[in-house]
């Protein structure tokens, strides 16, 4: 059965309350977007990035994107409790990074569980 399309529009909020809050510099944008335990992984200069979604949070909190910076979500599948959420992030101080956002539907909202992402080799 097809979800509805406010599923489809909530789960990709979810994932952009994490871009939001990098344009914003302010983590408590979107920390009620993650589920307890959420966890990231990631290379950057192959360079492994594994841990708790508070080092994300961290993160958000010290960078310094400029006016460059971009994202579009995509929603690549949903399934009534979870959902795949694709993010193509651009011009990341320079770099070009594909994520993936797995969710669940938590009590009626969208909670990121895990936060992959890949750093591409070039801009697309």
């Amino acid at each position: 059965m097809r979800a509805p399309r406010e599923d489809y529009d909530a789960a990709a909020q979810a994932a952009a309350n994490i871009f939001e809050a990098i344009i914003r510099k302010d983590s408590s944008f979107c920390k009620d977007s993650f589920l307890d335990g959420a966890v990231i992984f990631g290379q950057t200069g192959g360079k492994l990035n594994s841990g708790s979604y508070t080092n994300l949070l961290r993160q958000i909190e010290s960078s310094s994107v400029g006016e460059e910076f971009n994202y579009r979500v995509d929603v690549i599948a949903l399934e009534e409790t979870i959902a795949l959420v694709q993010v193509l992030e651009n011009n990341y101080y320079g770099n070009y990074y594909t994520v993936y956002c797995t969710e669940m539907k938590i009590d009626g909202k969208w909670k990121v569980g895990s936060f992959i992402y890949n750093q591409n080799k070039e801009a697309y």
